[in-house]
């Protein structure tokens, strides 16, 4: 299950995760019951960007399933918040089978 936590800037209003699960599912063409966001306001500092998403995939996605996941991410991102996509960060980390507990149970795949 693709599992996406959104860092959005405290200045970014109305970013639904309802509308941007919507979007994500129609860009990648996966099922939005299988899709999963979670948005967290924050603070930045330094070098930031106005949306930061740290996507977590399990290690069965074939690499371009990964950029395909990516990608659309990006764009559904983009389109919910009519910011451009030099303003979006998605960082991909790939979860090996029995590293995620789902239920209580290790989840193996």
């Amino acid at each position: 299950m693709p599992i996406a936590n959104i860092v959005v800037d405290e200045t970014i209003e109305d970013l639904s995760p309802d509308r941007l699960v919507d979007a994500w599912a129609v860009e990648s063409a996966v099922d939005a019951e299988h899709l999963t966001v979670n948005l967290v306001s924050a603070r930045q500092a330094g070098a930031g960007f106005a949306l930061m998403a740290f996507l977590y995939l399990p290690s069965l996605w074939r690499a371009e399933q990964v950029r395909n996941l990516q990608l659309s991410l990006a764009k559904a991102l983009s389109a919910c918040s009519r910011l451009p996509t030099h303003e979006i960060q998605v960082v991909t980390t790939v979860v090996q089978s029995g590293h995620a507990i789902e239920g209580g149970r290790i989840q193996e795949w």
